[in-house]
């Protein structure tokens, strides 16, 4: 427990450092998770990484209730994130920019921000994209904004009325994007989670409808997630119609009933 206790000291001081409104939620849930492990500490397992740093995260193996199927734990907050692209949504999603303050000079910045130059200076505020202000975050040249996509305004206007939002205009990957941020911003997740839950409801209903102008309507205020999703609805839709007219399937007698 000695060790757990410097490396979670050193977890808190490193979010301290680069995401201090995280800090007290941190120090909650790995509390709790301890306590848990304490108390069935015969049954976990304990791994280090390949490096073997004693300094390191202790990822702990345990069982499911069937007694056979296992699982890690890690501490989220010590893990880096490597984001690995699956399609072009993915990337196209790390493109959205976000406000940044400089913390230093930057050369070479001008092509990639909102400005003309090539040098950008400290203290300047430059949009940048997502996936390259996030690297100059970690190195600590950049202090990161939240996107007016999420900011609070945008958020209480979502709460109020979430299946009239034009989600397209707001951002064609905007539960891609929202994902991404969710770490930088803790109430981001809710806020994802509220639209989705509400919205769904409604693709379900415009999905039953067959192709209408209010299909047409509704399916141009979807982001590329909600498209996506209308789009395998109005598979499942036709499906059940095929196997309520008998198109699914035939059933044939077997050959030994016969």
């Amino acid at each position: 427990m000695d060790h757990m206790d410097g490396y979670l000291k050193a977890v808190t001081a490193e979010l301290e450092k680069k995401n201090p409104k995280r800090v007290a939620g941190f120090k909650k849930d790995s509390a709790a998770l301890l306590e848990m492990i304490c108390a069935h500490f015969d049954e976990y397992e304990c791994f280090t990484g390949e490096s073997q740093d004693p300094h390191g995260m202790v990822a702990v193996l345990n069982h499911r209730e069937d007694g056979v199927t296992p699982y890690f734990t890690f501490f989220k907050d010590g893990l880096k994130a490597v984001k690995v692209y699956y399609d072009i949504d993915d990337i196209l999603a790390a493109q959205e920019r976000v406000p940044c303050v400089l913390r230093v000079d930057l050369d070479g910045l001008g092509s990639a921000g909102s400005g003309g130059s090539s040098k950008v200076h400290r203290n300047a505020r430059w949009a940048l994209p997502l996936w390259m202000a996030d690297q100059l975050n970690e190195e600590d040249c950049v202090d990161m904004g939240v996107s007016p996509v999420f900011s609070k305004r945008a958020n209480r206007m979502y709460a109020a009325s979430p299946e009239s939002i034009q989600l397209r205009a707001v951002s064609q990957h905007y539960y891609q994007f929202g994902l991404l941020l969710g770490d930088l911003v803790p109430e981001i997740p809710g806020v994802l989670r509220n639209m989705y839950m509400q919205r769904v409801q409604r693709i379900a209903r415009v999905a039953q409808q067959g192709h209408s102008l209010e299909t047409l309507d509704f399916a141009q205020s979807l982001d590329k997630t909600e498209a996506a999703m209308l789009r395998v609805c109005q598979q499942a839709q036709g499906a059940i119609t095929d196997w309520h007219q008998g198109k699914a399937y035939a059933l044939r007698r077997a050959p030994a009933i016969q």
